[in-house]
């Protein structure tokens, strides 16, 4: 499961609204501070999204949590989003190639394929994935001990 941390703006007994910040991976990575990609994703402000979500852990408006996503669903969607059109570009080019036996007839078949290999995807987008996230727990409150006073928040 892919969990990111999240917080409620709105909630009620059956559904949460969150607002999440979209994060790149540069964050986490250790050799952020020489890479180009990294430079180049902090020229971008971070953009806030907002999701409804079912409510199954009784989440408050202001409540900070762990939001969840299949890690096998985003494998086999992310697998389908770029083999298929690949697989279109490819077969519509060897196709082109072969019937037309020129290379502009290959680029346009190819690029024929691509656009069948995108509406193919679109057409059967949502249809049978579960790659909804979910909510999965509260961030469990953290206390600092000040000279024997407890600082909590929660």
């Amino acid at each position: 499961m892919i969990e990111q941390e999240a917080q409620v703006v709105r909630a009620d007994a059956d559904h949460a609204v969150i607002s999440i910040v979209k994060q790149s991976a540069c964050g986490s990575c250790k050799a952020k501070s020489g890479c180009g990609t990294s430079v180049v994703s902090s020229l971008f402000p971070q953009r806030r999204q907002e999701l409804r979500l079912a409510n199954p852990i009784g989440a408050k408006a202001g409540d900070r949590v762990i939001i969840g996503l299949p890690e096998a669903g985003l494998q086999r969607a992310s697998l389908r989003l770029y083999g298929i059109p690949l697989l279109g570009l490819l077969v519509g080019a060897a196709l082109g190639d072969r019937w037309g036996g020129s290379e502009p007839m290959a680029i346009a078949a190819g690029l024929l394929g691509i656009v069948i290999g995108f509406g193919y995807l679109r057409w059967v987008t949502g249809r049978g994935e579960d790659l909804h996230p979910v909510l999965l727990r509260r961030v469990s409150a953290t206390s600092v001990s000040l000279a024997g006073f407890n600082v909590g928040s929660s």
